[in-house]
C-alpha cells in the first residue's frame, strides 16, 4: 500500500495559467499522475450535486466502495473537497472541473 508521502510524488501540479477565470481554477487543480478509474466520474458528481457523503456516492452506483477511499484521497488531494470533516465541496465550477479533467 502506498504511503502518504509517495502518493504526494504520484501528483502532478498544474501549470498556473496567466488566464483568468476558468482557466486559472483549472490550472490551480492538483489532478493525480495514477488517478482511480472512478476518479473522474466521482468528481463530475461532486461538482454537480455538492454532495460529498460516501453514502450517496453508493447509493447513486457513482464509485463502488472498494475505490471510495482511494477516491476521496484523490479528491481531497487535488481540492476539489476539502481535507477537514465535514467535507465541503471547493469547486463549484463544472467547466474549470472539465478543464482540468481533460488534462489527466
Amino acid at each position: 500500500m502506498d504511503t502518504k508521502a509517495e502518493n504526494r510524488k504520484k501528483d502532478k501540479i498544474l501549470p498556473d495559467t496567466p488566464n483568468r477565470g476558468h482557466d486559472n481554477l483549472a490550472a490551480r487543480l492538483i489532478m493525480p499522475q495514477d488517478p482511480d478509474p472512478y476518479f473522474a466520474t466521482a468528481a463530475r458528481y461532486v461538482v454537480k450535486t455538492g454532495n460529498t457523503r460516501f453514502s450517496s456516492s453508493l447509493r447513486g452506483g457513482v464509485v463502488p466502495l472498494s475505490h471510495m477511499t482511494r477516491v476521496m484521497q484523490q479528491l481531497q488531494r487535488a481540492g476539489i473537497i476539502s481535507s477537514e470533516r465535514p467535507y465541503t465541496v471547493i469547486v463549484r465550477d463544472m467547466e474549470a472541473l472539465e478543464k482540468a479533467l481533460a488534462r489527466l
